[in-house]
């Protein structure tokens, strides 16, 4: 039987565990039907017990160590509404399940619902930087999550791990909750991260400059024979991401058109990218070709648990110290590629499908190092125009 101890809703924290009884129901006296259910177990929940139809139907309307007495009323009192207006309650309670999710709850549902089922790219990649930079947010719940905390977040975010970082892990978040907002899983007014301001970004240039800067390069990785090593010379040798080159089958390969085909499935912008593989590239391959006989992987790793290389940059580190090329990342080694085909004035349509680029607007950032071309244009024009 439920006992009216009214003073005590506030602080529901301090209600002793019931002694004998399976569980004790303490009635609120403001709202009519309100409840707070304490169980054996010491779980402490909101209920609600309203006529509906034919019978009382109770419901879980919150848990009480996330909602205070004021929000459980007002959460019971909107449903009693519904309920009197012919509605559907448990309509209105799965909304109210979905605001009390956490940010964390909510991630894991479209990691599990979306991420994986819709083949995102780099899904691994995306959940350990859910868990390495999302953990301020892990517990807020989502029908308090506001925009001053997604700000807060991701100012933060920008001084202690860069500002791309923090704008890719927004970009991460906004894509979670406008799916969750399309699937119907959060009743929320908005979407908190559409006022979130990003960082203003200046395109990286750094890259391995021809001659010398890559003279000292060679010469370090001459020293560090290996698979980390070859793996890095595939990454300059192709332009291709890192994911790709450490996760390369021999079957992608055809030495034939000496073309490596990387599948849709493994690209980032879901469409196969063909690889022309220059005698460079083909020099690493065929030092390896050996391991086709025994393995499916041209990076086989036995310790990992995808049975490839994931990782070279304790060695990468080693290498650009010895070079003295500290500001040079294994990313770089991609913009390098892209910066090498811009300086013998490469095509720009050549240069996307090469970098394996979605749009034309990312090459751009390549295309200035051509300015041979670009001149010669303007001299032909200014000589026409002048004669």
């Amino acid at each position: 039987m439920a006992r009216s101890i009214d003073g005590q809703l506030s602080r529901p924290d301090l209600i002793p565990l019931p002694s004998v009884q399976r569980e004790i129901l303490i009635k609120d006296e403001q709202v009519p039907g309100l409840y707070l259910r304490v169980s054996k177990g010491g779980a402490r929940t909101w209920t609600l017990q309203k006529r509906f139809g034919e019978r009382v139907t109770k419901m879980k309307i919150g848990d009480a160590e996330r909602m205070s007495l004021m929000e459980a009323r007002l959460r019971a009192i909107d449903l009693m509404r519904s309920i009197d207006a012919g509605d559907n309650p448990h309509t209105k309670l799965r909304a109210a399940k979905a605001w009390e999710m956490t940010v964390a709850d909510l991630f894991e549902r479209y990691y599990k619902g979306h991420v994986l089922p819709q083949a995102v790219s780099r899904p691994e990649h995306i959940y350990s930087m859910y868990q390495k930079h999302w953990t301020p947010l892990h517990n807020i719940i989502m029908g308090r999550l506001s925009t001053h905390d997604i700000q807060k977040w991701v100012n933060n975010l920008g001084a202690s791990s860069g500002k791309a970082t923090a704008n890719r892990q927004l970009t991460n978040l906004r894509a979670c909750i406008r799916w969750s907002l399309k699937m119907q899983i959060v009743a929320l007014d908005g979407d908190p991260s559409a006022a979130v301001t990003r960082f203003e970004e200046i395109p990286r240039e750094e890259y391995v400059k021809p001659g010398e800067e890559f003279g000292r390069l060679e010469a370090a990785l001459d020293k560090r024979p290996g698979d980390a090593t070859d793996a890095i010379r595939l990454l300059l040798f192709t332009g291709q991401r890192k994911s790709n080159v450490y996760a390369m089958k021999w079957s992608e390969i055809d030495w034939t058109s000496e073309c490596w085909t990387v599948p849709a499935k493994k690209a980032k912008a879901h469409k196969s990218i063909r690889v022309a593989l220059t005698a460079r590239a083909i020099e690493v391959l065929k030092r390896r070709e050996h391991l086709a006989a025994t393995t499916d992987w041209v990076f086989p790793n036995e310790d990992t648990a995808c049975g490839h290389v994931i990782d070279v940059t304790p060695i990468w580190n080693e290498i650009r110290e010895e070079a003295k090329m500290e500001h040079i990342t294994l990313h770089t080694l991609r913009h390098t590629f892209g910066s090498w085909l811009g300086m013998v004035n490469t095509n720009a349509f050549i240069m996307q499908r090469a970098l394996g680029h979605n749009s034309s607007r990312t090459t751009e950032r390549y295309t200035h190092f051509g300015v041979d071309r670009m001149r010669a244009s303007v001299e032909e024009a200014q000589k026409m125009g002048t004669a």
